[in-house]
């Protein structure tokens, strides 16, 4: 249902707060302030992307979860795409997941939500073999009696 509302009434509403923007400060302005928009969300994204896939990769050295920073990115990558569409509800849905702050409050939120979903697993970054319950060995395949060839 939400998708849905998305998708159909998400453009109407867009047109109509075009067009009455539009009216008050006029066509060219208007579409200036799309472009500035797109100019600026994509400013915003590159510096902030940069930032939380630094983030995420220092986590996975560490061996942590970066859960919180993997939905980070996602959040990103959306706010980006809602800056590339034209409009300025889509900008506005765009800047609340680009800015550090409320992106942050939304991850929380989605991980609060999620409960265990995001279990953290150990990862064996020091290279020796004894650190993790690993077990070595090998194995073959071998066909079923009935159709080994004698």
């Amino acid at each position: 249902m939400k998708l849905l509302f998305f998708l159909l009434v998400m453009p109407v509403l867009e047109l109509w707060l075009i067009i009455k923007i539009g009216s008050h400060i006029g066509a060219w302005y208007t579409i200036g302030l799309l472009f500035l928009s797109v100019i600026l969300g994509i400013k915003l994204l590159k510096q902030q992307g940069f930032s939380t896939l630094l983030k995420i990769n220092q986590k996975m050295a560490a061996g942590e979860n970066p859960a919180e920073d993997a939905l980070g990115g996602i959040l990103l990558a959306f706010g980006g795409l809602m800056f590339i569409l034209p409009g300025f509800i889509s900008d506005a849905i765009g800047l609340l997941c680009v800015l550090p702050p409320t992106r942050y409050l939304l991850v929380r939120y989605w991980l609060k939500k999620a409960g265990n979903a995001f279990v953290h697993v150990p990862v064996n970054r020091s290279g020796d073999p004894h650190n993790e319950d690993i077990i070595e060995g090998e194995f073959r395949r071998e066909a079923p009696e009935d159709k080994r060839i004698s």
